[in-house]
């Protein structure tokens, strides 16, 4: 427990706590000494108290909480995000007398959730609004995703794609050199294909296209 980098602490049924080991001191800011004795009530954020009554309620019935995504509250007042676990604590004759609670600092993980997602949207609204065509497709050539603009150039809407592969799309004449260039693209996937070739319209007309693809 003391060598653990989890904050790890363990509380009577009223909530006092009586155990704090290194981890908790670290995450949360008090040191055993000033913590000890004290309600866990203290950790809660403002008007949030009743939350750890609720635990305790559930830890007397023997029930335990599996990790789930919290806030809880340091020394200095900051909010800190963890993941917490309660596991009820018995004694001999199997009577529960308390509860262990093991919290995990998940502030990064969920900045850098953040940042996906906000990286996630600002791709879809480049993608989306893009004024040139763009598409997303797998390795065996069919269409996953495509925005507005593809669409009007080939005149398919982006569900009718769904059902359709590039070879569909591509010129007779240009399928070849298309295979080549993805041949060479799968030798060399740091790099890009770029080629003009023609894909048939919807209507049967040929458009004229200036291609980069990269893996």
């Amino acid at each position: 427990v003391e060598s653990s980098d989890d904050a790890i602490h363990s509380v009577r049924l009223d909530g006092t706590i009586v155990t704090w080991n290194r981890g908790a001191e670290a995450l949360f800011g008090y040191s055993s000494q000033e913590i000890i004795g004290k309600s866990a009530a203290i950790l809660a954020p403002p008007g949030r108290g009743d939350e750890v009554r609720q635990f305790l309620g559930t830890i007397r019935q023997g029930c335990a909480f599996s990790p789930f995504d919290t806030v809880l509250q340091g020394k200095d007042g900051r909010c800190i995000d963890i993941s917490l676990a309660i596991s009820p604590i018995r004694n001999p004759a199997g009577e529960v007398v308390g509860a262990a609670g093991i919290a995990r600092d998940i502030g990064q993980r969920l900045l850098a959730e953040r940042k996906l997602r906000e990286s996630e949207e600002r791709f879809r609204g480049v993608f989306e609004h893009a004024q040139g065509g763009m598409c997303v497709g797998g390795l065996d050539g069919r269409l996953i995703q495509a925005n507005a603009a593809f669409c009007r150039m080939v005149g398919y809407s982006e569900r009718e794609l769904f059902d359709t592969t590039w070879t569909d799309l591509t010129h007779p004449d240009d399928r070849a050199p298309a295979l080549q260039k993805r041949e060479h693209l799968m030798k060399y996937p740091g790099g890009c294909a770029d080629a003009e070739m023609r894909c048939i319209h919807r209507n049967g007309n040929v458009v004229w296209t200036r291609v980069r693809v990269t893996l």
